[in-house]
């Protein structure tokens, strides 16, 4: 089975960040450190870049590809 994209840890950081929340706020709420939930937060958006730029690439090719994320 493939790995997912995102964690289920970053997936709920970057959920409560879209909600509005501080990283000081998801911290409390998960009970750990703001510096914590910056790097969880961090790792998820590079792995969202990274899989933009590989879709970007599938796109720009001029073949039919069968993609699974």
């Amino acid at each position: 089975m493939p790995k997912p994209l995102l964690t289920d840890r970053q997936k709920m950081v970057i959920q409560y960040r879209k909600d509005g929340l501080t990283q000081q706020e998801i911290a409390d709420l998960l009970q750990t450190t703001r510096s914590n939930i910056s790097l969880i937060e961090k790792s998820a958006n590079e792995n969202i870049r990274l899989a933009k730029e590989a879709l970007a690439y599938v796109y720009s090719q001029n073949s039919t590809l069968i993609c699974t994320l």
